[in-house]
Formats: structure tokens, sequence, C-alpha cells
């Protein structure tokens, strides 16, 4: 059976319009961009994507520290990535073991996962402050540690260039996912074991 470790956002859950959002309401007056240029942010890394929202530069700081925070109480209303909740149970029927890794705090994560049935599927949730390759490659490798993880039965399955890079960098198999919109040329030149569209995808790459 594989160990394997998921990113959050953009990955397990669509928070990607909470975030848009509260960003917004952090920064009073800012004029909001038309949806279908915000959607197109989507092909970004989060914290470009965020500072490509049209919001005065002063404001980054405040968006940094409380954006995460801000997003605590409405949780419930973030839906997952369409086709997780049935690749998630599969895999735990499988017998596969499931962790993750992100940069959201760890309470939004947990009321997620208890608001949608499945925080007992997971061994750990993991998470960085920031969400840099350096960062995450050294709380992969901590993770491994802690749960006397093999590297060569590991992946780490997330929607960004970063997070392909850091899993190559602890030694472990990168899956790259499409649908949570980030720019598939990035992806693909960051050169990930595997890409798969849909969630359902990952759970015939496992057998």
């Amino acid at each position: 059976m594989a160990n394997v470790i998921f990113d959050f956002d953009g990955t397990l859950a669509d928070t990607f319009p909470l975030v848009v959002d509260v960003s917004y309401r952090l920064a009073p007056g800012t004029r909001r961009l038309p949806s279908r240029k915000i959607d197109r942010l989507r092909e970004l890394p989060l914290l470009t994507a965020m500072r490509s929202l049209g919001i005065a530069y002063w404001y980054m700081p405040i968006l940094m520290l409380f954006v995460r925070r801000r997003m605590t109480p409405r949780m419930t209303e973030v839906s997952p990535c369409e086709g997780v909740l049935p690749m998630l149970r599969t895999l735990q029927d499988a017998g596969h073991r499931m962790y993750i890794l992100t940069s959201n705090y760890k309470e939004n994560v947990h009321i997620f996962l208890k608001h949608h049935r499945v925080e007992r599927f997971f061994g750990e949730v993991g998470t960085v402050y920031y969400a840099s390759t350096a960062v995450k490659t050294r709380a992969l490798k901590k993770m491994l540690q802690r749960n006397k993880m093999a590297p060569e039965e590991s992946y780490y399955v997330g929607n960004e260039a970063l997070d392909v890079e850091a899993a190559d960098r602890a030694g472990i198999k990168s899956i790259a996912t499409t649908w949570g919109g980030f720019n598939q040329q990035e992806l693909r030149k960051a050169k990930p074991f595997a890409i798969i569209d849909k969630p359902m995808d990952l759970a015939g790459l496992l057998q």
C-alpha cells in the first residue's frame, strides 16, 4: 500500500473563491476584478494570484497575516474539488495511508474534513506557514520521518509546480493535478512522476 500526502488548497478543496472573497473584504474600497479575470488567476501560484487581484500593495501584509484566519468561520462553505470525495473513499477502502501537508491553517483543514466526513481518513495534517519549495521540502522530510514512511512507497499530490519540486527534493514521487486550474505547461516543466486530470485517475495510478 502507498503513502499518499496531499496538498490541500486546489487539490482537495476548492478554497480559491473564499480566498478571493476574504482578500477583498480585507482591502475595503478595492474594485473587484470581473469574474472571468479572477478565474484566470487559478493558473498562478496562490500567493501570486492574491497579488494579482488589483489590491493595493500596502494591503499585502494584512492579507498574508489574516486571510487564513478569516477563512476559519467560513470553511463549511468550501466545496471539495469535483470527484475528490469518491477518490478518497476509494483510496481508504484500498488501504492506502493518507496525509495532508498544506500552508493553510490546520484548524481550517480539520473543519473542512469534519464537515465532509472524511477526517478519519487522514493520519496527520501537517502545516507550513509559507508555501515555498524549500519550506515544503523540509516539512515533507519531517512528515516521512514522523510517520516512518518509506520514500519509495510515498507520493505527494499537489496542484502547483512548487509541490512537484518539493516532492522531488524530499525523495518521493510527485503527482501533479490539473483540476485546480494551475498552468499545465508549468506543471509539465517541473517534470512530475505523473500528471492526472481527474481525482479517480489517482486510484488507478496507485494500483
